[in-house]
């Protein structure tokens, strides 16, 4: 059950940051900030699969740092572009 949870968890949030990552570059101008956000963004996405493959292991952490890492990937691109 837990494990069914996890890759229900692992593909909405995939299917979020795909979704915003082509958001973000199409709406955010060039330069540093949308550097940072795309990166982030692409290792959020980089995360799930490495775990799924086994590199590494579903811990509590895992529950708690992900979604913490989904905020703030949030928070990046609608944050006010006055940096």
């Amino acid at each position: 059950m837990i494990r069914i949870l996890l890759l229900l968890m692992n593909a909405a949030a995939f299917a979020f940051l795909i979704f915003e990552l082509f958001r973000v570059y199409d709406q955010m101008d060039k330069g540093m900030r949308r550097t940072i956000t795309l990166i982030a963004g692409v290792l959020l996405i980089i995360l799930p699969v490495v775990m799924i493959m086994g590199f590494i292991k579903p811990t509590p952490v895992y529950w708690v740092v992900y979604p913490v890492g989904l905020l703030v990937f949030v928070y990046l691109f609608r944050m006010p572009s006055r940096l």
